[in-house]
């Protein structure tokens, strides 16, 4: 019994941990690239930047079919087995190879016949090298994800972002059309691939190959083809709006979308890199302690139901002012944008850990079911509403669909967490109860207190009512304090 209370505690830790890394590194990563998403936005307006981002969106759909669902093949083969795993690490290089090389040409052929601006098809040559370089580099941190460390994505991370805005900086300081911030782009990519494939020979002890092993191929493939439908499901509904609003609306729809949408996916790595220390977790318990699966992940959406409650309950009292204060006048439609895509941030947020249970209990076929479906009701809902209500269009199709996946996924995953429903209901209507707290106040207040102040306002009621609560206790943020520095 001691011994099992031993197992359970390192595998808390190593999550903790995991998750502490990941999460640090994200949360700079993204805050420093909205930060300089909104330079940009501001800088360059709705119309350059709309341009911008959807090249950026366009080729980041594309480069889905050179992955095909084997980076998370990767990270579950070598959470299991590293060393049974390094001929399919090896092979998976060989054929980023030949895929990249053919999807790239076709980005550029399906951008001519869909009939983008010049302008967009120009912005798409350079993007669409960034999008394949990513890929390599996604395939080595999903492979490196699977020995539960993630300090070195974080290391990767972290520079590539701080090489990105520091060119981009000096392209906006010499006054350089929107073209050039891709080779910032660019610059912050080739250091991220430098450093994974450098943690993936030297620290991992893998070797790379552009030789190919057929029959290793062929198991790979074989491994992958579960993961591949989600993968392109997932990158559907996530970025076709983004390519749809300039040929259904307008760029400067898409730039107005892009300016709400840029800060949900911002927020969305707070649940994403919870998930990515999850994901492996669950794959390790996965036949071995099938209980602990369930608290894991019960507790992940209660802990992310604590954030995403209060984000929302935000962004309705005051959109309008923060989308003022953040971008500029330009801007004021976003507003809307924002109003119509609450439910889908609050169920983007809950939706992450039930998805990596599925994944990492071998039921990535129940997860294909469920983006297949979001995916085609992205599209449809996308393409009857864009022309209509323009970006808000895509806003109701983007909560629509991560409402969808959210109930879907829990529904699939009950089995798992039906002891933990009353733990769950008990801090759901605490969290809730906070939420109005805050919401009455921001309510209140308003009208009177400035923005900025109103926000840290709303903070300061919503954490004192938790506490009071007792949501989460001062002995549970000192387990993570030092779970992290063990």
């Amino acid at each position: 019994m001691r011994l099992v209370k031993q197992v359970r505690m390192i595998q808390n830790i190593g999550v903790v941990k995991n998750s502490f890394y990941i999460l640090l590194s994200a949360v700079f990563q993204k805050v420093l690239t909205l930060i300089y998403f909104i330079i940009v936005a501001r800088y360059y307006g709705p119309q350059d930047q709309g341009l911008y981002s959807a090249a950026l969106s366009f080729t980041t759909l594309m480069s889905v079919f050179i992955d095909l669902g084997i980076s998370s093949a990767l990270t579950r083969e070598t959470a299991r087995d590293p060393k049974a795993a390094a001929p399919l690490v090896s092979q998976c290089f060989f054929l980023r190879i030949a895929t990249g090389a053919l999807v790239y040409g076709s980005m550029l052929a399906v951008a001519y016949l869909l009939g983008y601006p010049k302008a967009l098809v120009t912005l798409i040559y350079v993007a669409g090298i960034i999008a394949v370089l990513d890929t390599f580099t996604v395939a080595g941190w999903f492979s490196v994800r699977g020995f539960q460390n993630l300090i070195y994505e974080a290391r990767g991370g972290f520079a590539a972002v701080a090489v990105m805005v520091a060119v981009g900086a000096l392209i906006m300081v010499v006054d350089l059309p929107i073209f050039y911030l891709l080779f910032a782009t660019l610059a912050g990519s080739v250091i991220n691939l430098s450093y994974s494939l450098t943690v993936l020979t030297r620290r991992c002890g893998y070797r790379l190959t552009v030789i190919p092993d057929w029959a290793v191929m062929k198991k790979l493939l074989l491994i992958s083809a579960p993961f591949a439908g989600a993968a392109i499901f997932s990158r559907l509904y996530t970025f076709i709006d983004m390519s749809l609003l300039p040929i259904l609306a307008s760029v400067q729809a898409a730039g107005l979308y892009a300016a709400a949408v840029k800060v949900m996916l911002a927020m969305n790595i707070i649940p994403a890199s919870l998930s990515s220390s999850l994901y492996p977790a669950f794959s390790a318990l996965h036949k071995k302690n099938e209980g602990r699966i369930g608290y894991l992940c019960a507790r992940g959406i209660v802990y992310l139901a604590l954030l995403a409650l209060p984000v929302c309950m935000g962004l309705f009292f005051l959109s309008d002012r923060i989308v003022l204060l953040v971008y500029s006048e330009s801007y004021v439609p976003t507003a809307r944008v924002f109003d119509v895509l609450i439910p889908g941030i609050f169920f983007g947020f809950l939706m992450f850990p039930p998805g990596a249970l599925l994944s990492g209990t071998n039921r990535q076929g129940v997860n294909t079911a469920i983006y297949g479906i979001a995916a085609l009701l992205n599209i449809i809902i996308n393409i009857v509403l864009i022309p209509l209500y323009q970006e808000r269009g895509a806003a109701i199709a983007a909560s629509v669909t991560y409402t969808w996946i959210f109930l879907a996924s829990i529904i699939m995953v009950n089995a798992h967490l039906k002891p933990h429903w009353k733990y769950m209901g008990i801090m759901a209507a605490k969290a809730i109860f906070a939420t109005a707290i805050m919401g009455g106040v921001l309510y209140l207040l308003r009208s009177d207190v400035p923005t900025l102040l109103l926000i840290a306002i709303g903070i300061i009621v919503y954490g004192i009512t938790i506490f009071a609560l007792r949501i989460i206790s001062l002995a549970e943020i000192s387990d993570i304090v030092v779970s992290k520095r063990q």
